[in-house]
């Protein structure tokens, strides 16, 4: 009976034993694959700051070409900021006397405006063909009438007024 005591003492040891030396297998796989993937991790973060680097060295170069451009800019954009205030005041005193012809003209519109509620109506104005006797006495008879007839396009509505003026 000592031997089989001792038979079913060995079966349970090889079993506590196999049961063990699985979970040592289960425990050594888990362990490999965590050394792998610490590994790939490693390698990874290796790549990246390598990647990093190069990455640097690429734009390092752009932004010092941008820095350069923009303090060559720089002189030029003061140069502009100093001019805006002179180019503000042109503006206001081009503004003031633009104000103050429209303010004229407006003066000009409300009296012809009031005028011609109130029924009154402006002077009239020297016919052309007057303007024309004037000019053509003043430079000697050089030009003929129609010449100037023709010059200033209204040839027919002078012959028609001097017609009308016979008749009358």
């Amino acid at each position: 009976m000592k031997m089989a005591n001792s038979n079913e003492l060995k079966k349970e040891v090889k079993k506590e034993v196999d049961k063990v030396v699985s979970q040592l297998k289960v425990a050594q796989k888990q362990l490999e694959s965590f050394i792998k993937n610490k590994d790939l991790m490693t390698e990874a973060r290796k790549y990246a700051d390598k990647q990093g680097k190069e990455i640097k060295k690429l734009l390092g170069g752009d932004v010092t070409l941008v820095k350069e451009f923009l303090e060559r800019q720089k002189g030029e954009i003061d140069k502009l900021q100093k001019q805006i205030p002179a180019e503000i005041n042109k503006l206001k005193k081009y503004i003031d006397s633009q104000k103050g012809d429209f303010e004229k003209l407006l003066g000009k519109v409300k009296k012809t405006a009031a005028n011609y509620k109130t029924g009154k109506t402006t002077p009239k104005k020297k016919s052309v063909r007057k303007t024309i006797k004037t000019t053509k006495a003043n430079l000697g008879a050089s030009i003929s009438d129609s010449d100037l007839s023709a010059a200033s396009g209204v040839g027919s509505v002078v012959s028609s007024d001097t017609s009308a003026s016979a008749t009358e």
